[in-house]
């Protein structure tokens, strides 16, 4: 499978970088897209890891599947969901650049 066609990983497969980030993201009182990237950037660099891209597309889709209905600023995500309920599927953005 391509990996623009590839779903997001679940939260339980991410590097243990990525699920700090969103962790960390979720203590927040302001959350957004550009504060995930720069915490997935902190905690990838803490732990000697480079960000892989399809980790980042799925953070955010994580991410945006848990915050957007709060508000948080999703400008700038490489993922979107289409659809409601547990008929929903992620898609990958390609045109929209990763900071």
């Amino acid at each position: 499978m391509n990996s623009d066609q590839r779903p997001p990983d679940s939260m339980q497969h991410l590097p243990l970088y990525a699920r700090c980030a969103l962790e960390y993201l979720e203590a927040q009182g302001e959350r957004s897209i550009a504060k995930l990237n720069g915490y997935l950037e902190h905690y990838a660099k803490s732990c000697g890891s480079e960000i892989d891209e399809h980790v980042r597309f799925s953070a955010h889709a994580i991410a945006i599947r848990r915050f957007a209905h709060s508000g948080m600023d999703c400008t700038g995500s490489v993922a979107r969901w289409y659809g409601d309920g547990s008929s929903a599927v992620c898609r990958r953005q390609p045109d929209v650049q990763s900071a």
